[in-house]
């Protein structure tokens, strides 16, 4: 068991010198790296963001269409109101479009995604509309 356990130590000893040396290598290395990590992870966080607030825009459309749909809402107009009034923090520069025809209620909401992005680093994600839409049935007569 000892000469498993020295094969480890002589191992760890060669990875752990590897790593502690002073030629500047690795440093080299990690500044050529460093901006594409930084990228990656603000293109990552700028989607994260704009899915999230895809989510958010959907769940309010979808209670919205069904306090409508049972009649807690009078007219399209306070529903879409009701979403105006919490979609406001999210994206200001939103449009609701809300709409009753034949007992179905749709309801279309388009976000700039330069609103839901928070870091503005890569400039893929700032032109893009992101567009949530629902239909629900209506209730009443």
């Amino acid at each position: 068991m000892s000469g498993v356990s020295s094969c480890w130590r002589a191992a760890l000893s060669r990875i752990s010198h590897r790593l502690r040396r002073d030629d500047g290598a690795v440093s080299v290395e990690a500044v050529l790296w460093l901006p594409v990590f930084i990228a990656f992870f603000a293109l990552l966080a700028d989607a994260t963001l704009i899915l999230s607030g895809r989510n958010q825009a959907l769940r309010l459309i979808q209670d919205a269409n069904r306090g409508l749909s049972v009649g807690y809402f009078q007219s399209e107009s306070e529903a879409e109101a009701f979403i105006r009034g919490r979609l406001d923090s999210l994206s200001p520069n939103a449009t609701i479009d809300s709409v009753v025809n034949n007992r179905i209620i749709t309801t279309n909401v388009v976000m700039p995604s330069s609103d839901l992005i928070a870091t503005g680093l890569l400039d893929a994600f700032a032109t893009i509309d992101v567009r949530v839409g629902a239909q629900h049935y209506a209730e009443f007569p």
